[in-house]
């Protein structure tokens, strides 16, 4: 695990866009100015209709959604809410947010509220047992304040991923390297502001630029 890094995390903030929860291995979450009048007049779910009457643009693959959601578990409890805040800018079918809710963007349109459940197969993955791994405490940032059940990311060669610390011990910590979400079904209340198609150079970078110009 060479080059590994490591930094404290808040869980709420590792979802979805995990940098947020739906992002996938911190993913790119480009934050914009609230865009006002769009999202808050339709009432649909699911199979929602509301925008498709304004001939808003629906949803394909390279299409930027700017999108406002809440997460919540089986139990009710809320993961992550940013529902009445600045909407997030995704890039439909690049990866940038977990596999189900990519998916459940397709076909939608501006002003369209949904609710959807995402299965552990579409989210974080099952839940294995035993998936315990010990690293040795160089490749953490001051470890001495790592604790056991506190969240932390690792830069691995597949990327960062999300752990808990299992245990810590004089030159090395264990991790659990399930993802704190995995095995759980993710159940997101849905609100898309604005669709429109992606400049090829966010295509190229496989990102949504939030304001719409091409740079980094």
């Amino acid at each position: 695990m060479m080059g590994t890094q490591v930094q404290r995390i808040s869980y709420r903030r590792s979802i979805g866009l995990q940098c947020s929860t739906i992002y996938l291995a911190c993913g790119v979450s480009k934050r914009l100015k609230r865009v006002k009048g769009i999202g808050r007049e339709s009432k649909g779910v699911e199979g929602s209709e509301a925008g498709s009457k304004t001939g808003s643009m629906k949803v394909a693959k390279n299409s930027v959604v700017y999108l406002r959601y809440r997460l919540e578990d089986d139990n009710g409890e809320v993961l992550e809410d940013n529902l009445g805040e600045a909407a997030v800018a995704v890039l439909q079918g690049q990866g940038n947010v977990i596999p189900g809710l990519d998916r459940s963007l397709l076909g939608r349109v501006s002003g369209e509220r949904y609710t959807v459940q995402i299965p552990p197969d579409l989210g974080y993955g099952p839940r294995q047992d035993n998936h315990i791994q010990r690293v040795s405490k160089k490749y953490f940032n001051q470890p001495h304040r790592l604790k056991p059940g506190m969240q932390t990311q690792l830069q691995t060669e597949q990327g960062r991923r999300t752990v808990t610390v299992h245990k810590v011990g004089g030159k090395v910590i264990d991790v659990d390297m399930n993802h704190p979400l995995a095995g759980m079904h993710l159940n997101f209340s849905v609100e898309i502001d604005v669709v429109r198609e992606a400049t090829p150079t966010e295509i190229a970078h496989r990102h949504a630029h939030a304001d719409g110009h091409d740079h980094h």
